[in-house]
């Protein structure tokens, strides 16, 4: 089948209506083309730099989940990504213990042996210290909850948009790849449910209260076993 004509060169018989509908047809195909490719670079170029790296890492984190999936079981890339079954990570904020680290009311100058920081004195009491570790751990989960969730849009986007299917396990395995490289606390659960007279599996990760990635209807799934 020859291509239509350029829209720069019309066709040389003029006197065929029905060959000025193609070629206004072609013109605005094109013209449709071009305003949804100039909308997609406008919006590529109001990401930030963060978000395009995201972009690209979770697309080479798809295509290595595709081939991961298709070809190995999946307790060889929960070995790989270090994931545990039975290691969920609990919902909310987790922090960190008033008592790990210097100051702590076991630790040498603050024992009330010592005198210096005893609780009447005040100064080095655990309860003068005691919103210090409290509020940097949750600003560091606040931290942590904001880059998840531009990890698990940067999988969805992504995965919309291959030339594959990319299905719910690869995409678990994908997000699941980014948090760890980030040292973000995640839960990676398989689930099945009954369809019919078939059963369905789903996969979907969780981080915090967030679900990333197959948020979509998980609820009806049946967990049978998490990996954090």
């Amino acid at each position: 089948m020859s291509s239509p004509p350029p829209v720069s060169s019309p066709p040389v018989a003029t006197g065929s209506s029905g060959s000025s509908g193609r070629s206004s047809g072609s013109s605005g195909r094109s013209t449709g083309s071009s305003g949804r490719s100039s909308g997609s670079s406008r919006r590529l170029r109001e990401l930030s730099w963060f978000e395009r790296r995201l972009l690209a890492e979770a697309a080479l984190a798809l295509a290595l989940s595709r081939v991961a999936v298709r070809r190995f079981p999946f307790q060889s890339s929960a070995r790989v990504l270090r994931l545990s079954q039975g290691r969920g990570v609990p919902e909310g904020p987790v922090l960190q213990s008033p008592v790990s680290g210097a100051g702590s009311p076991v630790s040498g100058a603050g024992s009330p042996e010592s005198g210096a920081g005893s609780a009447e004195s005040g100064a080095g009491s655990p309860e003068s210290r005691a919103g210090s570790p409290v509020s940097a751990a949750e600003s560091s989960a606040a931290a942590d909850a904001d880059r998840a969730e531009t990890i698990g849009w940067a999988v969805r986007a992504v995965a919309a948009r291959l030339p594959w299917e990319s299905t719910c396990l690869m995409q678990a395995l994908a997000a699941a790849a980014l948090l760890r490289r980030r040292r973000i606390p995640l839960t990676l659960t398989l689930g099945v449910a009954k369809d019919g007279s078939e059963m369905e599996a789903h996969a979907w990760v969780v981080c915090g209260e967030q679900v990333l990635v197959g948020g979509g209807g998980h609820e009806r799934f049946t967990p049978l076993a998490s990996y954090g």
